[in-house]
């Protein structure tokens, strides 16, 4: 249906300038001079009188106005949350979307009976709309924003009488909310799908224990321990060593979901690194089993490092090297000297040191640590089980020194291939003051980083005629004033074992220095005894997370 209508701007001003102007026009050609015939003084007048009228015309603004009126129907906007966590089935054995579906049908059926009423579905997601309009719900869509969706919404169909907005979505708002939310100017309607109580679940929420154990000694692994929708029921939670069970405890949910501290004991047997699993047996009904467990990544050291030091004259080194390990609870040491009446001994104890049985005795140490010996590496038999020992998985030292095996030609023959030094010609002690620290090339070896940083005092005499083996690294040099550098600590990895040389010396010198290093001595006897026996056999870096299977939103443990 089309109407028109005429509208003029009528002011009472208006018409009274109108009428004014009109007879003005008149007024003027009444008389004229020269005087004109009267038919065409009324000429004029009338032209000048349709001019001001034209005038008053404008001023008064006439408008034709055309009205055309439609009916339209209501128009209901259904907003269906098409993102993933409504494939969920939580909603009386279907899905979540399934619902959604169910509601959207009933709700065409009831705007059908309405004459006129139409009823538009539009899916949205994370980045609304997820389909186009009229498309069949999927849950598929990556997040769920549904302060953008209404105000998408809202803007792309104003132009139909929308009534209402019904917004069906599961609630879990996972993307925009960075602006304060929209107020639409219709009606919004929301219905909630989902089961608000979740399945049972048991999880663990934190894993609390000491990345470092010793063999022997007992460590605590403390995991809090999360339950819902459990009440009352018994849960078992366990220390696994791959499927070796170590230790479990037993726990009874209380009322809610609640959180409990459960401490497991551990006592490792073997040095090495260890990746232990605490886990809590799933339950009946847990859908989500991801997260029962987690992985605590251990180091295991050995509680007692045992020391054999071999020392034919007992010196300053043998009197500060006991002292060293008096102060430790971890290193244990014999010390095999010689006296005349008696040969070689062992203290304490003073038990006679047998050659004989030298070779296959060594197994019972660590590491074996060699100052002067005597000849002690002349015998064939001995330099052969040391070679087994090393390869085998022990650790020799060599310190120099003026009664060293290294100052014998050919005194060594036997263990070349073994050691990390190698004959650059004879045999030699060079005097002079040589000041040690970390090499170009060792500054990432973590001996460098325990020893760097300090200027220990010079020391008065070095090993000549030895150079680097092919295989050998010297985190450590040692300096003479000329500036030319020699190699102070040399290691060479053979087999399983570690074989490492000092070639500079008397080292008991930082000792008694006192100041401006007092504690040299024992950060690099430490040290090198740590490394020597673990620091070689420690694992490479490795990045594990803490458990297999993560949920999306969930904070990922390394």
């Amino acid at each position: 249906m089309t109407a028109r209508d005429i509208i003029v701007d009528l002011e009472p001003w208006k018409v009274l300038v109108g009428v004014l102007l009109v007879g003005f026009a008149f007024f003027v050609y009444r008389r004229t001079f020269p005087p004109i015939p009267p038919a065409r003084r009324i000429l004029l007048g009338l032209l000048r009188a349709c001019a001001f009228l034209s005038l008053v015309v404008f001023a008064l603004d006439p408008v034709i106005v055309e009205t055309a009126m439609e009916a339209v129907g209501p128009t209901v906007l259904a907003l269906v949350d098409c993102s993933r966590s409504m494939s969920i089935v939580d909603c009386g054995g279907s899905s979540r979307i399934d619902c959604a579906r169910r509601i959207v049908d009933g709700l065409r059926e009831s705007i059908a009976d309405r004459e006129g009423a139409e009823l538009l579905v539009v899916p949205f997601a994370g980045a609304p709309p997820a389909h186009e309009e009229g498309e069949t719900l999927r849950a598929d869509g990556e997040g769920t924003d549904i302060v953008a969706a209404l105000r998408t919404a809202e803007r792309a169909h104003g132009h139909l009488n929308l009534a209402g907005i019904v917004l069906l979505s599961d609630g879990r708002i996972t993307r925009g909310m960075l602006e304060p939310g929209v107020e639409p100017a219709v009606p919004v309607f929301s219905v909630g799908l989902g089961d608000t109580v979740g399945p049972p679940d048991v999880k663990i929420d934190e894993l609390l224990f000491e990345h470092i154990a010793y063999t022997g000694s007992e460590t605590v692994l403390e995991a809090v321990v999360s339950a819902s929708g459990l009440r009352g029921r018994e849960i078992t939670v366990r220390l696994l060593d791959g499927t070796d069970e170590l230790d479990r405890e037993m726990i009874t949910v209380g009322e809610g979901g609640e959180k409990r501290s459960v401490e497991l004991a551990y006592r490792p047997r073997v040095p090495g690194m260890k990746r232990l699993t605490v886990e809590v047996t799933p339950v009946p009904g847990e859908e989500w089993t991801g997260n029962n467990s987690e992985v605590a990544g251990i180091r295991v050291l050995k509680e007692k490092i045992r020391i054999l030091y071999i020392d034919r004259f007992a010196d300053w080194n043998t009197t500060f090297m006991r002292d060293l390990v008096r102060r430790s609870e971890r290193f244990e040491m014999t010390v095999v000297t010689w006296r005349k009446d008696r040969g070689y001994i062992e203290l304490p104890g003073y038990v006679t040191y047998e050659l004989s049985g030298a070779a296959g005795g060594f197994d019972r140490y660590d590491i074996v640590v060699v100052s002067d010996d005597g000849g002690f590496l002349s015998n064939p038999g001995v330099t052969g089980g040391i070679a087994r020992y090393v390869e085998g998985g022990g650790a020799l030292m060599l310190i120099a020194d003026e009664h060293s095996p290294l100052a014998r030609s050919g005194g060594l023959a036997d263990l070349e291939g073994l050691l990390p030094v190698v004959r650059s010609g004879p045999p030699r002690v060079e005097t002079g003051e040589y000041y040690v620290g970390v090499s170009p090339g060792g500054a990432d070896h973590p001996l460098a980083s325990s020893f760097g940083g300090f200027e220990p005092p010079p020391l008065p005499g070095r090993m000549g005629g030895f150079e680097l083996s092919s295989a050998a690294i010297a985190p450590l040099v040692m300096t003479d004033r000329l500036g030319s550098s020699y190699p102070f600590l040399a290691v060479q990895r053979s087999g399983d074992g570690t074989a490492a040389v000092v070639l500079g010396f008397p080292l008991w010198r930082w000792k008694l220095a006192g100041t401006p290093f007092p504690g040299a001595y024992e950060t690099l006897l430490g040290g090198l005894f740590q490394y020597l026996i673990e620091g070689e056999r420690a694992l490479p870096i490795e990045l594990h997370a803490s458990r297999s299977a993560y949920r999306m939103g969930e904070r990922i443990l390394l």
